[in-house]
Parts: C-alpha cells; structure tokens; sequence
C-alpha cells in the first residue's frame, strides 16, 4: 500500500474516485504492475499532496521506479 496514500487517509477506491479511474486501475498502478503516463504520475503526486520527487525516491513510496520515469521520457508519454 503506498504509505503517502495511506499518509492521506485515502483508500485505493477514494484516489481511483480522485483520478477518474476505476479502482482496480489505480491498484495495478500502485503495486506497479502497470506503468502510467506521465500526466496521470503527476496528477497522482497532486492528489496526495506530495512532490513527484517523493514519489520516486521515497523509502516506502515509490509507485514508480526511476526507469519507469526514464521510459516515460525517452519514449514520450501517451
């Protein structure tokens, strides 16, 4: 469970609602089963009110590996 979620009292089903997602979306995201683009990455960072920075390089709250951000990049977001 990411902990900057669980920081926000937020369940899977609230950011999902947040997102306009369906939560089983957001829940693969989150385990990081799935990658997502780099606007949905942001938006979730806005939601839990975090840097995206800290998303990335935080102890126990990374939704996103540094390669998966690299990705984004280099291959563009879609």
């Amino acid at each position: 469970m990411c902990q900057a979620r669980k920081n926000q009292k937020m369940t899977q089903s609230d950011m999902a609602k947040a997102l306009g997602m369906a939560k089983i979306s957001y829940g693969v995201i989150e385990r990081g089963q799935i990658g997502t683009s780099l606007k949905t990455f942001f938006r979730i960072a806005e939601v839990l009110n975090v840097s995206p920075a800290r998303l990335v390089c935080g102890k126990d709250e990374v939704l996103f590996s540094k390669a998966d951000i690299i990705q984004f990049y280099t291959q563009g977001a879609k």
